[in-house]
């Protein structure tokens, strides 16, 4: 060791030095370079310490496998040589050696974590590390947050058994549980880092590793974390070059949630340190709780309550000092921090409620970023107190800027769940919400001018989505002034009307059990309906539609058209609903593209137009109804097209002078409605309206009744009873119109085997104008006998009908024998008809058996 000494004494090189090759030389090898940096004058250590002892002790430590007692030398020899360099050479040429020994010391630290603090050498570990970052060049970013966050992870890594404040003071718990000298050692670690480099961006990138231990929900990690981000502002504050902080809003955000912590001293010191970064200032960092004060004394809970700052306050010192442009970093930091189970996140939504409040318009361009948040904070916390100030802060939004909020609602991809239509029916209580939300949920402006000239054209409004129509119902069920409508009256009963097949689409298959949001759904655009109509004063529509059972048929997707028309019945007695604006505004969708609007408007004014009152006070309206009734008789959705046939009828009622003007182009499209037609429904009602204009009809061109005739006929022998009767009703008015030329008599003998065995219906109004009919066909028979039969048929006679069409069956037959002319296929064919008939009811047939017969029934 003397001889070390000697040379390095006379400045001579330590060459013959070399790696050691067993661990007792690198024990000693260090004890030795200990003893030189202890012996040496500072002045001849300092030009060769970095090159000639560092380096070789890192080397030695690198190629070594060290246990314990070497690591504890390494340790040692670089905190005596880091001390020398910081109080003399104060810069460290060789950078990446610098990074090495870092490196070594940090992975000694996280394993000397691990052992008990009192007795490891964490604090000189850490005081080593001081040493090193004390040299120029500063430390770099990835340096600084390597040895932050694995000093941070090794202080605060502390066992259970010390977590515990059972029976103990809040302030001195953290002071035992560290060791003192450990706790000094990380101070001065982040002390050298901002002393070294005392900028804002070194200070925020400190207390970022510091704010993610200020939520732990051990008392003691948020203490230490609390006094360090104390003593960090209390440092730069003091520093001579201070200037404004960066993202001053997330310095802010991460201490407020502190101002409401669970320990009063916590409290305390979060208060005083967020007034002094605000107010860039450490005048409040000085009045905090010192150092000897949590070693010695206890804090006087009520001395602290005094002391810390309310909801108010913290909105204040927000509104005063935080900048514009940090509000929403702010929002967003603070809000992560409503989740914490050691703080009160009740006062932080208040704290957020009223830095809105104050702020009003200048959170406009924050707003949707904030509402993400506080939606999902919603949707997620339990807390009924807490929910209710967020729905709170989610009102204060809406009074600011209904026109943000509320689109920023409907986008927002959270379940449409009851947590959302609470919202909703919140804002429907608030009359003052109301007012405003509703227009934008309309699309539209309260102050908008109503139209006066109708506009056909087939452009729709985008079809809203289910989120803006469900959103629409809840606010609508939850209004209580009737004032709260006006202006919206038309426009809320349109959209209403035409959101109507919506309420089908959610409808759950049979097979499948609906869930309760589509159960909440169906309540809630009834219950919002029926409350659009109370309000208005219109109870009996309501009684009306609840006997009617309205809701029942609009929930099921093939029955929406009935729901629909028994709506309509219980409106169409109230023109201040359907009035001029509102029926100009529906009459377009008639021709839209989408058939559920074509569906509902078809519909309502199908019944509309058979309403006397409605065709005198909105003449107009329903002239242009009908044309565009008579386009929709061509429709390829069969629902459609009934609701369109039947509105033609209908039209004979409601617009009594001017629906006959147009018989001859409806009574062509009814033609070939009927001709065309493949649903029952549809022929059914095509027939019967057809019937109800053959009386304005003078005359019909043969080819047209001929057509009729040919259709009619197919359909009198339909399953169906009602297409029965109306084709047998149609038929017997067509005869008005048939003269006595062969083709027509041909017609009317083919049909007569359709039209006796109608005698045997089932349905008495089938047999009875059966009976009607064939006496009005007598006079076109070219038979005789059968003639007079069908004459001496009465309304109420009684038949014996196996031995009335056996008596048919043989005079057609005794005609086909006798005249064989162009009239024996269609007397055969009747004959055919009658006698299939009688064999299906197994009645008993009277026949030759003859070839010829036969042949003729072929």
């Amino acid at each position: 060791m003397g001889i070390l000494i000697e040379k390095l004494h006379y400045g001579k090189m330590l060459y013959y030095l070399e790696v050691p090759t067993c661990k007792e030389m690198t024990w000693l090898l260090f004890l030795s370079y200990q003893k030189v940096l202890l012996l040496v004058p500072k002045e001849q250590l300092l030009p060769i310490v970095e090159t000639e002892i560092v380096e070789k002790i890192v080397n030695c430590f690198s190629t070594s496998c060290p246990d314990v007692q070497i690591r504890r030398e390494f340790i040692q020899s670089l905190l005596i040589a880091g001390e020398i360099m910081a109080q003399g050479k104060r810069f460290f040429f060789k950078t990446h050696l610098r990074r090495a020994a870092t490196n070594h010391l940090l992975q000694i630290l996280a394993a000397e974590s691990k052992e008990d603090l009192d007795t490891s050498f964490c604090s000189d570990i850490m005081t080593a590390l001081s040493y090193l970052g004390e040299l120029y060049p500063p430390l770099n970013e990835e340096e600084i947050d390597l040895i932050l966050s694995s000093c941070l992870k090794c202080v605060f890594s502390i066992s259970s058994t010390n977590d515990s404040l059972k029976g103990k003071s809040p302030v001195k718990t953290p002071m035992k549980s560290l060791s003192q000298k450990t706790i000094e050692a990380l101070d001065n670690v982040i002390m050298t880092i901002l002393e070294s480099q005392p900028t804002p961006e070194i200070t925020l990138r400190i207390f970022k590793h510091l704010s993610k231990w200020l939520g732990s929900e051990k008392p003691v990690l948020r203490m230490g974390a609390m006094r360090l981000s104390q003593l960090l502002f209390s440092f730069y504050y003091t520093s001579e070059e201070v200037r404004i902080l960066p993202c001053l809003g997330f310095f802010a955000g991460a201490l407020v949630p502190r101002c409401f912590d669970q320990l009063p001293s916590i409290r305390l010191w979060a208060s005083n340190t967020i007034t002094s970064v605000l107010q860039g200032t450490h005048n409040n960092l000085l009045s905090g709780v010192t150092e000897k004060e949590g070693n010695n004394s206890l804090i006087d809970d009520v001395e602290a309550e005094a002391s810390n700052l309310m909801p108010v306050d913290i909105a204040k010192l927000i509104f005063n000092y935080l900048p514009l442009r940090e509000l929403l970093t702010f929002l967003y930091t603070a809000s992560d921090c409503i989740v914490d189970r050691v703080t009160c996140p009740q006062s932080i939504v208040s704290v957020l409620r009223m830095v809105v409040e104050f702020n009003g318009a200048r959170v406009k361009d924050e707003i949707p970023g904030l509402l993400t948040i506080l939606v999902e904070m919603l949707h997620s916390l339990k807390d009924e107190l807490v929910r209710k100030e967020l729905i709170a802060t989610i009102q204060q939004l809406t009074k600011l800027a209904p026109k943000i909020v509320v689109p920023c609602l409907l986008k927002n991809p959270l379940p449409y769940d009851k947590d959302i239509r609470e919202l909703w029916r919140l804002f429907g209580n608030d009359a003052c919400l109301a007012i405003l939300v509703l227009p934008v949920l309309l699309r539209c402006n309260m102050g908008q001018k109503k139209e006066t000239k109708l506009r056909l054209k087939s452009q729709d409004p985008i079809l809203p989505f289910a989120k803006e129509t469900q959103a629409l119902w809840e606010v609508t069920a939850a209004l209580e002034f009737k004032e709260t409508l006006e202006g919206l009256e038309d426009k809320l009963f349109i959209t209403y009307f035409l959101s109507l097949p919506q309420l089908s689409r959610v409808q759950a298959s049979e097979s499948e059990a609906q869930s309760p949001n589509e159960l909440a759904s169906y309540s809630s655009m009834e219950a919002g309906f029926k409350n659009f109509l109370e309000l208005q004063g219109f109870h009996s529509a309501v009684v009306q539609m609840e006997n009617t059972e309205v809701w029942k048929f609009l929930r099921n997707a093939q029955l929406v058209h009935i729901g629909v028309i028994h709506l309509c019945r219980s409106l169409v007695q109230f023109p201040e609903i359907l009035n001029h604006n509102v029926l100009h505004s529906l009459l377009p969708f008639l021709k839209s593209v989408e058939h559920e609007y074509r569906m509902v408007c078809t519909a309502l004014f199908s019944e509309l137009l058979g309403c006397q009152e409605m065709g005198e006070l909105e003449k107009n309206s329903m002239n242009t109804a009908l044309k565009l009734e008579i386009e929709r008789t061509k429709d390829i959705n069969p629902i459609i097209e009934f609701l369109a046939v039947r509105a033609l009828g209908n039209a004979l009622i409601g617009l009594p002078k001017e629906t006959p003007k147009r018989k001859k182009i409806i009574f062509k499209v009814l033609t070939e409605a009927l001709c065309q037609a493949c649903d029952p429904k549809v022929i059914e009602e095509t027939l019967i309206v057809l019937g109800k204009f053959i009386p304005f009809l003078k005359t019909l061109k043969g080819h047209t009744v001929l057509r009729l005739v040919l259709q009619i006929r197919a359909l009198l022998r339909d399953e169906i009873t009602t297409i029965r009767l109306a084709a047998v009703t149609l038929y017997g008015h067509l005869l008005s119109f048939v003269n006595k030329k062969p083709v027509f008599v041909d017609q009317v003998e083919k049909s007569l085997g359709s039209l006796l065995i109608l005698l045997n219906d089932n349905d008495p109004q089938v047999v009875k104008s059966s009976r009607i009919v064939l006496r009005d066909c007598s006079s076109f028979l070219r038979s005789e006998p059968l003639r007079a039969l069908l004459e001496n048929l009465q309304p109420e006679e009684e038949i014996n009908f196996p031995q009335f069409y056996g008596k048919v069956y043989s005079l057609l037959m005794n005609e086909c024998s006798e005249n064989e002319d162009e009239t024996l296929m269609s007397k055969a064919a009747s004959a055919a008809e009658i006698r299939c008939f009688m064999e299906q009811q197994k009645m008993k047939i009277s026949t030759t058996g003859s070839t010829k017969e036969i042949l003729h029934l072929l």
